[in-house]
């Protein structure tokens, strides 16, 4: 077992994406003189800040990167991508290789979260407030943790059902 954990961990791929450096920012000189012309030249390959654009990109910048070194480096292509279901990233990975037929899948334990996140900030929300037929929206009979538990237990149990009938 501690062999096949070893063996997936040395293949395992990650990249850490920065906007800013620091370094950079902490850059103890006058920002006018010529010193920092030389100290960004002695900076530069120890920068932390590898990454251009709007942050929206991030996540699909990172992913393309390590789909391009995992062909150069493993000759391995991925043909999966498994994502929250709240990002382009699926769409800018499909177009920056149109050659490659990649299959979406949708991370369900995400959506799970998203599902408790929301009747439980609504009951954040409206904690104490009275309703129209006098009672607090909250506590007995109302909107509960149990409640919300059971939501999700009914909505998202059946999807590994269906998705194992769907398969066999």
């Amino acid at each position: 077992m501690l062999l096949i954990k070893s063996l997936l961990f040395a293949h395992l791929m990650f990249l850490f994406l920065f906007q800013a450096c620091i370094g950079c920012a902490q850059y103890p000189g006058d920002r006018e003189s010529d010193e920092l012309e030389q100290w960004y030249l002695d900076h530069v390959p120890k920068c932390q800040a590898n990454h251009l654009g709007p942050p929206s990109k991030m996540e699909s910048d990172g992913m393309i990167a390590m789909f391009k070194r995992s062909e150069e480096k493993r000759s391995l292509r991925y043909v999966t991508n498994v994502g929250d279901g709240d990002s382009s990233t699926f769409s800018n990975l499909k177009a920056a290789d149109p050659r490659v037929v990649l299959q979406k899948k949708e991370d369900i334990g995400h959506r799970e979260k998203r599902v408790k996140y929301h009747p439980t900030a609504l009951k954040t929300k409206m904690k104490g407030q009275k309703l129209s037929d006098g009672k607090c929206f909250d506590g007995r009979g109302r909107l509960t943790k149990d409640v919300i538990l059971k939501i999700q237990v009914c909505i998202f149990i059946p999807i590994p059902v269906i998705l194992q009938i769907c398969n066999s």
